[in-house]
């Protein structure tokens, strides 16, 4: 009998895949020190990114 890999769910909340299979990640630096950054920069930081290629096959493997 064979046994289910488990996916890391770490992972699994930190990350979405979308219906064209692209990874994408929430931005850094929005949790706590927010006063002394600037409005636009805050306001950057609400865009989700894509995650790098480099990252790309690792977090996929992990996802499932």
């Amino acid at each position: 009998m064979k046994f289910k890999k488990k996916n890391n769910q770490s992972i699994v909340k930190r990350f979405k895949l979308t219906a064209q299979n692209k990874i994408i990640r929430c931005s850094a630096f929005r949790k706590h020190f927010l006063r002394k950054k600037t409005g636009r920069f805050k306001q950057k930081l609400k865009n989700n990114s894509q995650v790098m290629s480099s990252d790309y096959k690792l977090i996929y493997q992990n996802l499932f």
